[in-house]
């Protein structure tokens, strides 16, 4: 059964907040987020993961796209064996003013950032081939699928 995850995209004057992590190639980014517990809505997930990582309060947007990762199927990927999930990328807002304060940060995660979208082709940012549809801010499909 895949686990579902909760994605934050929160766009503030052209920027996009990221988590930040670091490994030994070089620092790598992804949206806020995190697991759905068992017995949570997507919604209340959206805000625990928040109040965890950003340590604020944010309103609850649209649902902007869905994609599906199964390790198992992917090429080239560094997650763990039998690793299926199912994303959901929500929008939001957040006030580029907002005192960003990690919480509880994920294993290997350095920080939080406001990267300006135009640059999201020349960073380590997952998933990639979502880098175009979030940079233009165009979301062609709903699903995108299996995908890294």
């Amino acid at each position: 059964m895949p686990r579902v995850s909760v994605r934050v995209v929160a766009i503030c004057e052209s920027e996009i907040l990221l988590a930040k992590y670091r490994d030994n190639e070089d620092d790598w980014y992804v949206t806020l987020g995190g697991g759905v517990e068992t017995g949570e809505t997507l919604e209340e997930a959206f805000h625990r993961e928040l109040s965890e990582e950003l340590n604020t309060k944010a309103a609850f947007g649209r649902i902007l796209m869905m994609r599906e990762v199964i390790a198992d199927r992917l090429h080239h990927t560094n997650l763990p064996q039998g690793f299926h999930q199912l994303e959901i990328f929500v929008e939001t807002r957040i006030e580029r003013s907002t005192h960003l304060e990690t919480v509880q940060p994920d294993p290997g995660q350095i920080g939080l950032e406001w990267l300006p979208l135009n640059q999201l082709n020349e960073i380590r940012f997952y998933p990639a081939s979502l880098k175009s549809a979030i940079a233009d801010q165009k979301w062609d499909r709903f699903y995108y699928g299996n995908i890294a």
